[in-house]
């Protein structure tokens, strides 16, 4: 489960208030959260939601790189990489992980106990529609073999920052 300075820093590092918050999935060398897993449901107004996005990247330096990587044309690449049989076996893999990861968090009498089962990685409904390579980095962290999430890895080359950027957390 997070602690109460995970679930600030990560706050911190997403710019918003994070309310459903399992854990830490990767700290990077400094101690700072770089992904997490979140529960599949999140409090909205009173309401309980579902929130199927299970791994979610929170390093700051990670998300401008990947960034760059996405306006560059790389979500376009990515897919083509599933046309590859053992690249998408991974693929498949790493969804099983993720959707049973995501499913162990919530019981069968869940109101979105259904809609949850039937998504993939990010709340994908189709998985080789690849939206958002943040989210298979952050998969990748967890399941250790999405191979979409690792190749944008290998991309990046350098894959945390070099200056603390989460330090000025402990500043302010």
């Amino acid at each position: 489960m997070a602690e109460i300075r995970d679930i600030k820093i990560v706050s911190f590092q997403l710019q918003s208030k994070i309310t459903n918050l399992h854990s830490v999935i990767k700290k990077c060398r400094y101690g700072y959260p770089m992904a997490i897993q979140s529960f599949p449901y999140k409090k909205e107004n009173e309401k309980i939601l579902p929130f199927p996005t299970t791994f979610w990247l929170t390093c700051p330096y990670l998300k401008r790189e990947i960034s760059k990587l996405e306006s560059s044309g790389y979500i376009s690449k990515s897919r083509e990489l599933l046309k590859d049989k053992d690249t998408l076996e991974k693929f498949e893999e790493a969804r099983n992980i993720t959707i049973k990861t995501r499913m162990s968090m919530v019981d069968k009498d869940f109101k979105y106990y259904s809609y949850l089962k039937n998504l993939g990685i990010g709340g994908s409904k189709n998985d080789l529609f690849i939206k958002c390579l943040h989210v298979h980095v952050a998969n990748y962290f967890r399941t250790k073999v999405n191979p979409i999430g690792k190749w944008v890895l290998e991309k990046i080359g350098k894959n945390e920052c070099e200056n603390c950027e989460c330090c000025k957390f402990l500043n302010k």
